[in-house]
């Protein structure tokens, strides 16, 4: 990327911040389709750009063959949503490919069935909770400040909580 071209990203983003770190934060409040348009604008921007080994290492994925080696009596996978949006920012259409069609495509690779959801970023409300809870046998969240407030005001009877 050009010299000055992420702080003119940002300035176009709002002025979330100078360093990348602030735009993806700002990028997960934008509606999906913003969003998207945004991850092209950037793409478009850095056509040459590849990243060092030292940043695969720290955030590639685990291939679907990698996942062969974890314990099934230790390591439950579950579905996560598809894009990993704000899902709390999706509309209807959206969450059906976001919350729905994730679970088959993984137990597609699995071979088992998916059971459980993460919310993303733990941001949901009723209408997120409804498709999940149609979806999967249970959910959770990894960040939250008060997870059984956030739960019960999003509509989750408060006996389906149970806290670890």
């Amino acid at each position: 990327m050009r010299s000055g071209a992420l702080s003119e990203l940002a300035e176009s983003l709002g002025r979330p911040g100078s360093n990348y770190l602030q735009i993806v934060e700002r990028m997960k409040l934008l509606p999906t389709r913003s969003r998207i348009h945004v991850e092209q604008v950037i793409r478009d921007a850095t056509p040459q750009w590849r990243p060092t080994r030292a940043q695969e290492i720290a955030n590639d994925l685990m291939s679907w063959d990698a996942r062969k080696i974890l314990n099934p009596k230790l390591i439950t996978i579950g579905a996560h949503s598809t894009n990993h949006p704000i899902l709390a920012n999706c509309t209807s259409e959206e969450l059906i490919h976001e919350i729905v069609d994730c679970g088959p495509l993984i137990e597609k690779h699995l071979l088992k069935p998916v059971d459980f959801f993460c919310y993303p970023n733990g941001d949901f409300n009723p209408l997120v909770t409804r498709f999940v809870e149609k979806s999967y046998k249970a959910a959770t969240i990894t960040r939250s400040k008060d997870l059984k407030t956030k739960l019960t005001s999003a509509g989750v009877p408060e006996e389906k909580i149970h806290a670890n």
